[in-house]
């Protein structure tokens, strides 16, 4: 009787054992699953960032800090908010030139996210993406001049009625002033 009452046990616990062992199964791939379908909504908005360990620019720090003002004497299409009040976020960016040649342009690109990490509406951006120019990547090309070695902390404002955090921020495109040029993608 004890060894009928022991393969039964042992017989169930393994039937209970198999089910957990499915349920859960099915619980972390849905999990997955979800995860992975959220990771590549956000990458739409990205580039291809193949290349980036080889980036002549490497970005230190970002910081996004935002303030209400009053748009009255902003162009027309800063008037869209109530009042004539608009929300402006300023993206800060540390950056240093890693490089062996001195950089005459660059162009960086950071993902701005609200508090719950989702693509928002910057400026022009409906996704969430923008750039930040310098030098001969400009529009229109300004005078830039990056040493090899230096660091410097530039500063970039926009429109954002919801923007909170800087996601991520790297550089797109470098020109050197021998004319040569980095760009991150596939080649």
């Amino acid at each position: 009787m004890k060894h009928k009452f022991y393969a039964i046990s042992i017989a169930l616990a393994s039937l209970y054992s198999c089910q957990q062992s499915q349920a859960l199964k099915v619980n972390t791939e849905s999990v997955a699953e979800q995860t992975k379908t959220a990771d590549i909504d956000s990458m739409k908005v990205l580039s291809d960032t193949t290349g980036l360990n080889n980036a002549p620019i490497k970005i230190f720090s970002t910081k996004l800090s935002s303030k209400v003002v009053d748009t009255v004497d902003q162009p027309a299409d800063n008037l869209n908010h109530k009042g004539h009040f608009g929300r402006f976020i300023t993206i800060k960016v540390k950056y240093k030139n890693i490089s062996s040649k001195r950089i005459i342009g660059a162009r960086l690109i950071w993902l701005i996210v609200d508090e719950y990490g989702k693509p928002v509406p910057v400026g022009n951006s409906k996704l969430g993406n923008q750039m930040g120019y310098m030098g001969s990547l400009a529009e229109p090309e300004m005078d830039f001049s990056f040493a090899i070695g230096e660091t410097r902390t530039d500063e970039w404002e926009y429109t954002s009625n919801s923007g909170q955090n800087i996601r991520l921020a790297y550089p797109q495109e470098v020109e050197f002033y021998d004319g040569a040029k980095w760009k991150i993608g596939k080649k």
